[in-house]
C-alpha cells in the first residue's frame, strides 16, 4: 500500500554557529523558524543607541514572522543552534506565545525596580537554560553586565549595581566572567 506524502513539505533544518547573525533589526520579515535546539538573542537598538532584550528564544519558541514588515528585533545565535521552517501550526502557537511574553516583559519593564527586575530575569534564564549544580542553578551562558541591564531595561551600571547586591544577599554566585549561579527560589514579589 502506498504511503500517503504530508500535505506540507518537510521542513529541512538548518544548522547555526554561535555568532551567526540570523534576522536584522528592520529588515522584511518573510520567513519564521522553529528553534529546534540551542538558545538566541533578540536585541532592539534605538535610534540613539540604547539596547533592549525582550526575550531568549530556545528549543520550541519561534522566531521572524511572515508579514514582509520590518522585523523589530535582531535575532543572533548566543549557542550553536537548529532551526527549520515553522508550520502553520508551530506559527500559531508561537506568535500567540511571543505576544503573551511581550505583555510579561512589558508589565515587569513597568512595575519591577531594577534589582527585582534583574532577578527575574536571572531566574527565568536559569529556569530555561540553566543546569543543577551544587548550591543552585548554574547559568551556562555568559552574560555581559550590558546584556544583564537590556535584559532588565536598565543602564550596564544599575545592573552592575543589582548584581552587587544580589552577590551580597548570597541569592546569586559569580562562577565566572559573565556566569552565574542563582541559589534558592525568587525572593522578588512578582508583577
Amino acid at each position: 500500500m502506498a504511503q500517503r506524502l504530508p500535505r506540507e513539505p518537510l521542513p529541512l533544518t538548518t544548522s547555526l554557529p554561535a555568532g551567526t547573525t540570523l534576522i536584522r533589526q528592520g529588515d522584511a520579515c518573510v520567513r519564521a523558524w522553529s528553534v529546534m535546539s540551542g538558545v538566541l538573542i533578540e536585541r532592539i537598538v534605538s535610534s540613539d543607541g540604547r539596547l533592549l532584550i525582550p526575550r531568549m528564544p530556545g528549543p520550541g519558541d519561534v522566531i521572524g514572522g511572515v508579514d514582509a514588515g520590518p522585523s523589530s528585533v535582531g535575532v543572533t545565535a548566543l549557542r550553536r543552534c537548529a532551526i527549520r521552517p515553522a508550520t502553520p501550526g508551530e506559527l500559531e502557537a508561537g506568535l500567540a506565545a511571543r505576544e503573551r511574553q511581550a505583555l510579561t516583559f512589558a508589565s515587569e519593564l513597568a512595575w519591577l525596580d531594577t534589582p527585582a527586575a534583574i532577578e527575574r530575569r536571572l531566574h527565568q534564564i536559569a529556569e530555561r537554560f540553566g543546569r543543577d549544580a551544587p548550591g543552585g542553578r548554574a547559568i551556562g551562558l555568559t552574560l555581559t553586565q550590558e546584556e544583564l541591564g537590556a535584559f532588565a531595561g536598565t543602564t550596564r551600571e544599575s545592573a552592575n549595581r543589582a548584581v552587587a547586591g544580589l552577590l551580597r544577599s548570597g541569592s546569586l554566585r559569580r562562577l565566572a566572567r559573565g556566569r552565574y549561579l542563582i541559589r534558592g527560589p525568587l525572593r522578588s514579589v512578582g508583577a
